[in-house]
């Protein structure tokens, strides 16, 4: 990825690799969450497959979920079996 200011790609369009890479997960994860299986917006060219920087940037900022203090706690509680 180019290093600047608006943390934009070098190229267009990514590879599955390249994607995955970026969204740090496994291609195979990639793929179970890739249109029309999943949410994750693909561009296919012939038997290609490619992912839009803008479409995953614009799919992880509508997905995050800022945890609170109280989802935290919340967290804790479910894992320590209390």
């Amino acid at each position: 990825m180019a290093a600047n200011a608006t943390a934009t790609p070098d190229r267009i369009l990514w590879t599955a690799r390249q994607a995955a890479q970026a969204c740090s997960i496994s291609e195979r994860q990639l793929w179970a969450h890739t249109q029309p299986r999943g949410p994750i917006p693909c561009v296919r060219i012939g038997s290609s497959v490619r992912y839009s920087f803008e479409a995953l940037a614009a799919y992880v900022r509508q997905h995050s979920h800022v945890m609170s203090p109280a989802d935290d706690v919340d967290a804790d509680l479910s894992t320590s079996g209390k």
